[in-house]
């Protein structure tokens, strides 16, 4: 017994030195066989097709809780020993039971000494159990009989007998009870969508989608990038675009008439300057009219400024100019409130009367048409809004949630990425630890406060296939051919390239800016601008997205040799210049 109390001295000295960064939320992941563990340490880069193992730290969880929310000290300093004593105690009926039958061979006698050094080293990780464990042996030597009473056996008994007087203390506390809850959702280009965690809710998987490591074929729509079917992608294009293209036509028909703001800014000036009401204005509404004044001009440069832009935005515009909208229709209110407040100060004083009510006959119409687009403008601000919807509607914590005390949290969530639907490299998966409380007024909501937050990025780890598709500006290496014209130094051409790339675990510039690709590239040239294309294979080097590529190929049909570059760019250039076909 001696010797398992300097085993006890060693690991308490081995964890004292130690410095572990702890966090709650604790991910393995699972892929083609191999584990790894994903510290904070390291890139947060997860292979886009592997399952994951969630671990909850319940003594980390607790800390972050009476830290955090001081009102639950108490609670939380039961529940920890409470925990603690459950942690030490995993093991101990495999244990007992090698103590009591014996061990029989070497791998049973490897396998309890595994196990009591689990125990030993979590009862080195906690400074009361230490304390305790220290106490209880003292007083298990301190025993007239302890010779014949095992002494792990005497221990184990104790220790249970605290983790019971603990609980029935936690019963008898008065405190607010809380839960916890594990939630998971997937972020992409589309907003996002609930993500299913086995143990931890009832959300069902989505569509099983493994994402294919080895692409050897044109998809779909490079095919018809290749082959230049314009007005077949205009098309498929215009199903996603149709209602943003709405919202524009709306926003522009409903624009206000500035003929009618400017004539109305005439009219204030004139009437300002005018010396036969100059003197019966107060300062009260010659103030009041530079304001308004103001006012239309703020709102005549950003109705000019709409007209100029609203042609030109993309889908991802008004999402950019929400805050501009806002503005705007903040604005249209003020100017009808100035407007009041004007004529109301303008009333007072006889002698402006007729000529203000004559200005304000010409301005109504204006603020009512202000009024008027301001309505529109709030119908499709919410129109855009619901595209948004998407991804917050998801954060919402369902009943479909479960919330756990600290005493029934699991301790292990699983998720299949496979089954979170299409995917696609550089998608965000987050996970959260909420805390949920109870309001305390009846029929309100209950609160929720995030505890802990990890982000993971999505990638397809290790060696891949893609088959990339752009434009290439080919030059022939030192031809002769008299059908190639001399003049010029390059042609253009459409291509295809088959490229193996890797993904990297640990780098995130690599992925998201680097990634480079090294293949085989066909090309349709045409060299002698007859109006055929001709057929060129070779090696390429892409980089940066495939933006940039580099290559040599030979033109099989004219026996020509050429190098060539590409730049394709994630948009499309007015005026891209093509081969002219002889006649």
């Amino acid at each position: 017994m001696t010797n398992l109390k300097a085993i006890l001295v060693c690991v308490l000295l081995l964890f004292s030195l130690a410095k572990v960064q702890a966090q709650i939320i604790q991910v393995t992941e699972i892929d083609r066989g191999s584990s790894r563990s994903i510290s904070l340490a390291e890139a947060q880069i997860i292979d886009i097709n592997a399952s994951l193992e969630i671990n909850l730290s319940k003594t980390e969880l607790l800390k972050m809780i009476a830290e955090q929310y001081p009102q639950y000290t108490q609670q939380t300093a039961l529940e920890s020993k409470i925990n603690a004593i459950s942690d030490a105690l995993l093991n101990q009926e495999a244990i007992l039971n090698s103590l009591i039958l014996g061990v029989e061979n070497v791998e049973s006698q490897q396998q309890f000494f595994d196990l009591m050094e689990l125990f030993l080293m979590t009862i080195g990780e906690n400074e009361m159990l230490s304390q305790r464990y220290e106490i209880l042996s003292e007083a298990y030597f301190n025993l007239e009989n302890h010779e014949t009473l095992n002494m792990e056996a005497y221990i184990f008994s104790r220790f249970n007998a605290d983790a019971l007087e603990l609980k029935e203390q936690l019963k008898l506390m008065e405190a607010t009870k809380y839960n916890v809850s594990l939630v998971a959702f997937k972020k992409d280009k589309l907003g996002g969508d609930r993500v299913h965690v086995q143990n931890f809710d009832t959300y069902t998987e989505r569509d099983y989608v493994t994402i294919e490591r080895w692409v050897t074929s044109l998809s779909d729509s490079q095919e018809e990038q290749i082959a230049g079917l314009a007005e077949k992608a205009k098309t498929n294009e215009a199903k996603t675009l149709r209602i943003f293209e709405s919202l524009k036509t709306k926003l522009i028909t409903y624009l206000p008439n500035l003929d009618c703001v400017q004539a109305q800014k005439e009219n204030l000036m004139t009437l300002l300057n005018n010396p036969e009401t100059y003197g019966d204005l107060t300062a009260d509404i010659t103030l009041q009219a530079n304001e308004l004044f103001s006012r239309l001009n703020a709102l005549s440069s950003m109705v000019t400024a709409f007209k100029s832009d609203i042609g030109s935005w993309t889908i991802t515009t008004p999402f950019e100019l929400k805050t501009n909208l806002e503005n705007f229709s903040k604005n249209s209110k003020h100017l009808t409130e100035d407007f009041e407040l004007l004529e109301s100060l303008s009333k007072a004083i006889e002698r402006l009367r007729p000529k203000f009510d004559q200005l304000f006959q010409g301005f109504e119409p204006c603020v009512l048409e202000f009024e008027a687009y301001f309505k529109v403008v709030q119908e499709t601000l919410t129109l855009l809004k619901l595209q948004q919807s998407n991804y917050i509607v998801n954060k919402t914590i369902g009943d479909e949630v479960h919330r756990f005390s600290i005493d029934n949290l699991p301790s292990k969530g699983f998720i299949n990425l496979k089954g979170t639907g299409s995917r696609t490299n550089g998608d965000e998966l987050v996970l959260e630890v909420v805390l949920r409380v109870p309001s305390t007024l009846e029929g309100a909501p209950e609160q929720q406060f995030l505890l802990e937050q990890r982000s993971f990025y999505m990638q397809l780890i290790g060696a891949r296939s893609e088959v990339a598709v752009g434009m290439i500006l080919a030059n022939p290496i030192g031809s002769t051919n008299p059908a190639i014209d001399p003049a010029r130094s390059f042609f253009y051409a459409p291509s295809a390239s088959i490229l193996l790339k890797f993904g990297s675990k640990s780098s995130y510039f690599y992925n998201e800016f680097v990634d480079l690709g090294v293949g085989l590239n066909f090309a349709a040239s045409d060299f002698d601008t007859d109006g055929t294309p001709e057929f060129g294979t070779g090696l390429v080097v892409t980089g940066f997205k495939d933006i940039i590529s580099f290559g040599i190929n030979y033109n099989v049909t004219l026996d020509e040799p050429y190098w060539f570059f590409g730049i394709n760019l994630p948009f499309n250039l007015p005026g891209l210049p093509i081969n002219s076909v002889k006649n």
